[in-house]
Formats: structure tokens, C-alpha cells, sequence
């Protein structure tokens, strides 16, 4: 945009006018200014920031009018809490179902072992006991974090906010988990089964609901993190519940004019952003690789997205550049690698963080020991970053995102 002379200014706009909480913009760049420099709180909540972007519009007749200003407003949101989508096509007991299918092989069959044997000395058809229905989701929302550990890696995660709770962390509204009951049965009154189907049924409506009505009626653009590298070092499991929860997601939301969602969600989504972030934890020969895993993993969805009349895009993609690009030798070889500090450490490496498959990997593939895709620090930058913050693929982002609003 700037390149073609249209961009003047950009600036911040006073938290005053939005009607959400701000997002923490001048902390984030507090923290990474830092000495040694930090990542920032990862999203726990939802915020906004809107950012007043003047420019000179395009085309004779538009320009004779002068400078105009384009509001962009960026809603930033746990994406832990787009898992619940699906359960609003579902009831109590298909949910229930669901997951206790899941839960029948590993990982998850181990990781859910004190619950399940918790659930066996529950009389789910008996009185409904508040006691056991809340140590009941104790256990099942401990089972939710170890499924989370970067060593499981595993996406598929539900509710979204047992995880990440926000404002109801402690409330009531989440003390159910699923319980074995038979799909198209109904729950006697005053039983432990009615109790946690009410509270389901509460989460759905007051959280699920509300939160997608209130705060989704406006987008008509939409960027989706896809963390391709973490399903990647997690290994099979992790990589196949990645792909099983964007798939559920994506079916879910129906990007389009029609769709179930549509009388919830209001306006039409009309451009999807699929990003592959931590480009920079992978040297540049393999961003190709990085963007057509991805592309693979989302063709489904782009297909009917597409077909809905959407337009689809695919990147790789690093907000904040932590690494430099070098070389290095290994088992005899020269080799492209990555040089950064590690968190946790105070001086810079050069390491070899493997290849990224073009495509789905064999069955094969998973025999092998996972490449272990490092983790780094943020790069130091000025407190005040005038000249702009190092990254990977922003700037074909945003023209891909709002690049047509300056033509």
C-alpha cells in the first residue's frame, strides 16, 4: 500500500470509543523491550484494538476528494475458545458421547484415567450430588490441561474456557463434564445426569452463545493460527487431533451467506487468513513446505469456502522475528539453521531445526524421532519501535486482509 503512495499515517485510537477491553498493545512492547527482552502474556481474554489508518484513496475521482481514513479494528481471542463451536449443533449426551470415544484410545485414554475411574463411582441416574458433580469437572478439567502439555500436543479439546476460562473462572456455569448416558434418553428430574445436562446446556447458551453473537456479528475478515510445527513435534496424535479439530471448527462455522450460524454470527466472512505461525523457528527453504502442509490440512474447508464465495488464502507467518538466518555444519554436511537465544538462556545459538513435510507424513514418518522445533526469545527492540518490529509475512498479510479497502 505504501509502496503505491497511499498509505499517509497510522495511529492508535484512544480505548475510550471501543466497546471492548483494550488490547494490551503498550505491555507487549514493554516486555519485549525489556533487558533480557520477554514474550508477552499469551491471550487469556478478549480484547480489541482499532487502528485509524489514513491514506489516499485510488483512482481520480476518489483522490480529488482528499485524504480518507479506514478504522481497522483487530479483536483478538483465545483460539482454544473456537473448539466449542460443534457443541452447539450438539446435545448433552451426543457431546458426552463424543468425547468418551476419544477418551477410548491413547493418549487420552491414559491422560483420562482418574477421571474415568472417578466417573464409574458416580450414580450418574441417582440424586444429584453438587459435591461430586464439581469434583467430577476438577478431574475432567485436569484432564483437558495434560492434554494440552506441548509433550501431547493435542487440540481437540473441550470446553474451550475450562481451559482458558476468562471471566468464569470458578463459576458454577462449568461444573459438568460428559457422563455415559444413552443419546436420545431423557434425564430424570433431580438427578446427577439432569444437573450436568442443565449446566451444559447453560454453557452452550449464556457462554457459547453470547459470546459468538455478541462479538462475531461484525467480522467479515478472518485470520485462523494454525500451529502446524506444534502438531508436528507432538507426533501422529498430536498432528491427526489438529486436523480432526479444524475440521470439526470449519465445519462448524460455515464461512459464507448461508450456513446455521448465520442468524448467530450476522455478517458474511468473506476473507479467510490460514496462518502458519513460528515461521522463524524453521529455516526460509522450508516456508514452502510450511504453507503446503497447511494448505493440505485446510483443502476441505478452502474447497467449501470458495464454493461459498470466500476468498482463502494460505502463509507462513512470524509476527516477531526471534532468529537470524545462518549456517552450519552437521554430520558432515553444510547445512541452512537458525540463529537465536532460547528461552530460558542468555546466549545466541546456531541450530538446526529439521525439515517440514510438503505434505500429510506417512504412517512411517511417526517412527522417527519428531524434530524438535526450538523455542525462542523475542529479537531487542526500541520502546518506542518507529522503524517497526522484525517479522515474517505481515506485510502480504494485511494487503491479502485489507488490502482491496485502498484501491
Amino acid at each position: 500500500m505504501n509502496g503505491r503512495g497511499g498509505l499517509i499515517a497510522a495511529q492508535i485510537v484512544s480505548g475510550a470509543t471501543l466497546s471492548r477491553k483494550l488490547f494490551p498493545y503498550s505491555e507487549s512492547i514493554a516486555a519485549m523491550a525489556g533487558d533480557p527482552p520477554a514474550w508477552p502474556e499469551g491471550t487469556r481474554d478478549i480484547s480489541q484494538i482499532r487502528i485509524a489508518i489514513r491514506y489516499r484513496p485510488q483512482g481520480l475521482a476518489f483522490r480529488r476528494l482528499g485524504p480518507a481514513t479506514l478504522n481497522l479494528d483487530i479483536i483478538d481471542y483465545p483460539g482454544e475458545w473456537l473448539i466449542d463451536l460443534p457443541m452447539l449443533r450438539q446435545s448433552f449426551a451426543e457431546w458426552s458421547a463424543g468425547v468418551l470415544a476419544l477418551c477410548r484410545d491413547d493418549p487420552r485414554r491414559s491422560l483420562a484415567a482418574p477421571w474415568l475411574d472417578f466417573l464409574k463411582t458416580l450414580p450418574v441416574d441417582g440424586p444429584a450430588d453438587e459435591s461430586g458433580a464439581r469434583r467430577a469437572a476438577e478431574l475432567y478439567t485436569r484432564f483437558l490441561h495434560r492434554c494440552r502439555e506441548p509433550r501431547h500436543g493435542l487440540s481437540l479439546v473441550q470446553p474451550g474456557r475450562f481451559v482458558l476460562p476468562g471471566e468464569y473462572e470458578g463459576a458454577p456455569v462449568l461444573w459438568f463434564c460428559p457422563l455415559p448416558v444413552a443419546p436420545g434418553s431423557k434425564p430424570a428430574p433431580g438427578t446427577l445426569r439432569a444437573l450436568m445436562e442443565s449446566r451444559f446446556d447453560a454453557y452452550r447458551r449464556d457462554i457459547v452463545q453470547r459470546f459468538y453473537r455478541d462479538h462475531f456479528r461484525t467480522f467479515d475478515r478472518q485470520v485462523v493460527l494454525v500451529d502446524v510445527l506444534r502438531a508436528l513435534d507432538g507426533g501422529r496424535h498430536a498432528f491427526e487431533d489438529a486436523r480432526a479439530a479444524l475440521t470439526a471448527i470449519l465445519g462448524s462455522f460455515r464461512f459464507g451467506k448461508g450456513g446455521w450460524l448465520a442468524p448467530l454470527l450476522g455478517s458474511r466472512i468473506d476473507r479467510v487468513l490460514f496462518a502458519a505461525p513460528k515461521a522463524d523457528h524453521v529455516t526460509p527453504d522450508q516456508y514452502a513446505n510450511l504453507r503446503s502442509l497447511l494448505a493440505e490440512m485446510m483443502a476441505a474447508p478452502s474447497l467449501e469456502m470458495r464454493f461459498a464465495g470466500g476468498t482463502v488464502a494460505v502463509r507462513a507467518l512470524a509476527s516477531v522475528r526471534s532468529t537470524e538466518v545462518g549456517r552450519g555444519r552437521m554430520g558432515g554436511k553444510e547445512l541452512g539453521m537458525v540463529r537465536g537465544i532460547p528461552v530460558g538462556e542468555t546466549t545466541p545459538k546456531l541450530l538446526y531445526p529439521g525439515k517440514v513435510p510438503a505434505s500429510t507424513p506417512p504412517p512411517g514418518h511417526w517412527d522417527e524421532p519428531p524434530s524438535e522445533f526450538p523455542n525462542f526469545r523475542p529479537p531487542p527492540i526500541s520502546a518506542a519501535p518507529i522503524a517497526g518490529i522484525p517479522h515474517i509475512g505481515l506485510d502480504e498479510t494485511l494487503e491479502f486482509l485489507i488490502g482491496d479497502k485502498f484501491r
